[in-house]
């Protein structure tokens, strides 16, 4: 692939810009980063005071590390298998134990509305805001991310993308305040609200407002 020899990642990777086939079309504009570079010089998580924030308790790194403390090697029955007599004794008793669909009901009644504990007071039954039936206003939000998951911390295990509101209100939709991530870190989000809030905040303002 013939390579720009004046034009190098912005990055600081030390890698040259590829020549594309359509960067010769009148009025396209060469990129100043490799594709996917660009993340590494707005990455907050190469900001002191950033990661000072958001290596909490609460951090998801934190709860990793909590979990690995008995996984593999560290939990006290690693190597160690059941008896043949301990599981024929489980699966004997789990012959005929099938739920009926009362049971099933009454679990679901039992864990539903506010005594579900993720519940956040019927907030996913709200309208979003008229702008958010715009198919181009939510494609612009991807454009303007450059069709990637925005999260530095992304496991990269799907492609399918989507926009997720950074305060969690429906109605809101400043661009500021929506941001590109894939499938998978939009359902982590749904978990440690507040920190996540935060996280994607710090990362639009120094995409687009610092």
């Amino acid at each position: 692939m013939e390579c720009y020899e004046d034009r190098l990642c912005k990055c600081g990777c030390g890698g040259k810009i590829e020549k594309k086939k359509y960067h010769t079309c009148k009025g396209y504009k060469i990129p100043e980063f490799i594709r996917g570079h660009h993340i590494r010089i707005n990455n907050p998580m190469h900001d002191l005071e950033v990661v000072k924030k958001f290596l909490g308790e609460n951090s998801p790194n934190k709860q990793l590390q909590k979990r690995l403390k008995t996984t593999g090697i560290n939990n006290g029955f690693y190597g160690k298998t059941h008896t043949d007599e301990q599981k024929k004794k489980w699966s004997e008793e789990r012959i005929g134990t099938k739920r009926t669909k009362e049971d099933r009901i009454k679990q679901s009644i039992a864990i539903s509305g506010d005594r579900h504990w993720n519940w956040r007071g019927g907030i996913d039954c709200e309208p979003y805001c008229d702008a958010w039936a715009d198919s181009e206003y939510k494609e612009s939000i991807k454009k303007r991310d450059g069709y990637m998951c925005l999260n530095p911390e992304c496991n990269k295990i799907t492609n399918t993308l989507c926009i997720h509101h950074i305060d969690y209100i429906k109605k809101n939709c400043h661009p500021f305040n929506l941001i590109t991530i894939c499938i998978s870190c939009n359902v982590k989000a749904n978990q440690n609200r507040e920190w996540h809030k935060e996280w994607y905040r710090a990362i639009i303002e120094r995409r687009y407002v610092l």
